[in-house]
């Protein structure tokens, strides 16, 4: 991943960026209400109570991985158990419900570390050639303890797409 990520603190929310500014190769933005991350939250700015700052990355996933203690994991649906990631997907294209792209190894590898943060669902996509084709990752989060979204967090990687490839 880039060196830096650029953070920016608003009244309700709090917003990471890594790689939005460069546009090239993965881009990462995760969004948290200021309940998520805050007991008691207040800002002040003269530029509409805003605050941009940027932050080296190895230094804050060192932070957040010292802070990170609790690792959980869930088994998939019965039906499909005994089949590949490669045969389900291959299914999927054949029955016209998925389409392949290509993308870089480097640019997957690196958006793989986002399971660092072990989402409960990862859900991708592909987003049409029309408006800069894109493989789209999205994290989606429980309440701890349940299996209700938390709406508080949002987390999505974009991949810049290398081939249209079939589908």
């Amino acid at each position: 991943m880039g060196k830096i990520c650029h953070f920016y603190l608003y009244r309700d929310n709090v917003i990471f960026l890594h790689n939005l500014l460069n546009g090239d190769g993965i881009q990462s933005i995760a969004q948290f209400r200021k309940e998520a991350l805050f007991d008691d939250y207040r800002i002040s700015s003269q530029n509409e109570d805003c605050i941009a700052f940027a932050v080296d990355v190895s230094l804050l996933h060192r932070a957040l991985r010292s802070s990170v203690s609790i690792c959980e994991t869930a088994d998939a649906p019965s039906k499909y158990r005994n089949l590949s990631a490669q045969t389900r997907s291959g299914r999927a294209i054949l029955k016209g419900n998925a389409q392949s792209v290509q993308v870089s190894v480097k640019h997957f590898g690196k958006s793989l570390q986002c399971h660092l943060c072990k989402p409960d669902y990862a859900f991708y996509g592909i987003a049409p050639q029309g408006t800069g084709a894109c493989w789209t990752v999205i994290f989606q989060f429980f309440i701890l303890g349940s299996h209700q979204m938390e709406k508080s967090i949002s987390l999505h990687c974009k991949l810049p797409v290398l081939d249209q490839g079939s589908g």
